[in-house]
């Protein structure tokens, strides 16, 4: 696999991860958070800590790798978006007595307005990296290990779809429909990542899975 390749492979991963961040989780938040601000909690709460936040910083580690592979220096909005993120988890039920909801659509809105700024930052910065492997004839990306990038993601994907699952089929048998769509919906697409995905990986780890529940 050529240099060129291999840049291609890691930054159409990113931003696969990225994309997921904007538009499948954001969305699952904003359903848990807007559409319904008084179900469970509890699991609302442990789905923005454990699931939402843990694809946040698991992207992040990746981008982080990227920008110390080609020693570039950028202030990456990742702490304000934790804080929205926390905001969300342990919003207070008072602040929904005079407007409920204005709060923490105010909240979702500033996330999104992160999430945006970090994926610029990160396009722009990965343009200036490319002009100099151009530059360079992507010399190097010879001490690139395309592998730092790949086994990790493999096993978060397989981990974070079978959890899903496992919430799915808890779901199913509580007679939750509503909370079946809400974990059945990321796990298919996490599996289809994994089959599919930004690295054409051969031999899915999470379809087999699938099949087994």
């Amino acid at each position: 696999m050529s240099g060129k390749q291999v840049f291609e492979e890691i930054l159409v991963g990113i931003r696969s991860d990225l994309k997921f961040l904007k538009e499948e989780l954001f969305s699952i938040l904003w359903h848990k958070r807007v559409l319904d601000p008084y179900g469970k909690k509890e699991e609302v709460r442990n789905w923005i800590l454990d699931v939402f936040l843990d694809k946040l910083f698991e992207t992040h580690a990746k981008v982080e790798r990227v920008f110390g592979d080609f020693d570039i220096q950028r202030d990456l909005p990742i702490w304000e978006l934790k804080r929205c993120a926390d905001d969300l988890a342990f919003i207070k039920e008072r602040k929904f007595n005079s407007m409920p909801g204005d709060v923490t659509v105010a909240i979702l809105e500033q996330l999104n307005n992160y999430i945006e700024e970090y994926d610029t930052i990160f396009e722009k910065s990965m343009g200036t990296v490319r002009k100099i492997l151009h530059d360079q004839n992507w010399e190097p990306m010879k001490r690139i290990h395309l592998g730092n990038y790949v086994l990790p993601v493999k096993r978060a994907r397989y981990i974070e779809a079978r959890d899903e699952l496992a919430k799915a089929k808890k779901a199913v048998n509580e007679g939750n429909w509503e909370e079946v769509l809400n974990h059945l919906r990321p796990a298919i697409d996490l599996a289809i990542k994994e089959k599919f995905g930004f690295m054409m990986m051969q031999g899915s780890m999470v379809l087999p899975f699938l099949h087994m529940t």
